[in-house]
C-alpha cells in the first residue's frame, strides 16, 4: 500500500526540505523561506521567512506557517531536475524509514491561527505589520 503522501504533491514539496523556495499566494503577496516541513495538504512550515505584499510590503519572520489552500504556485529551483530529485528522495525515505514517507505538520501551527496565508513569530525589524488580504 502507497502511503498518502506519496499520492499527492506534497511528496514532492516535502522533497525540498531544508531548500530555499518561493511561494505565491492568491492574494498576490509573496512568501520565501526555508522550507522546514510540509504535508499532503500543501501546508507548510518555513524559517528565515521574508513576505512581500502586493504593494511592496516586506515582513520578515522567524517562523511562517503556509495554509496549503492560499498557495498558488510554488517555485521550483531552476536548478533542480524533478525526476532524479524525487528518485532521490523517495530512496532516502525508503532507508529512513521502511516505506512509511508519511510527513506531519508539527505542533507549529497555531490552532488560534486567523484565516490569514501565515502565521509569524516574532517579526523582525523591517515591518511589524501583518500583510492583509
Amino acid at each position: 500500500r502507497v502511503p498518502q503522501l506519496q499520492k499527492s504533491l506534497g511528496v514532492l514539496l516535502a522533497s525540498f526540505q531544508g531548500m530555499h523556495i518561493l511561494i505565491e499566494l492568491k492574494n498576490d503577496s509573496e512568501i520565501s523561506g526555508i522550507l522546514e516541513e510540509a504535508d499532503r495538504g500543501m501546508n507548510m512550515v518555513l524559517h528565515e521567512a521574508r513576505q512581500v505584499s502586493r504593494d511592496g510590503t516586506v515582513l520578515l519572520m522567524d517562523i511562517a506557517f503556509v495554509n496549503g489552500p492560499k498557495i498558488r504556485y510554488v517555485h521550483i529551483p531552476s536548478d533542480i531536475n524533478i525526476s532524479k530529485h524525487m528518485t532521490q528522495y523517495m530512496k532516502k525515505m525508503d532507508r529512513i524509514s521502511g516505506s512509511n514517507t508519511r510527513h506531519k505538520i508539527s505542533d507549529k501551527k497555531s490552532s488560534t491561527m486567523e484565516e490569514t496565508q501565515s502565521h509569524y513569530l516574532p517579526p523582525k525589524k523591517e515591518s511589524s505589520e501583518q500583510i492583509e488580504e
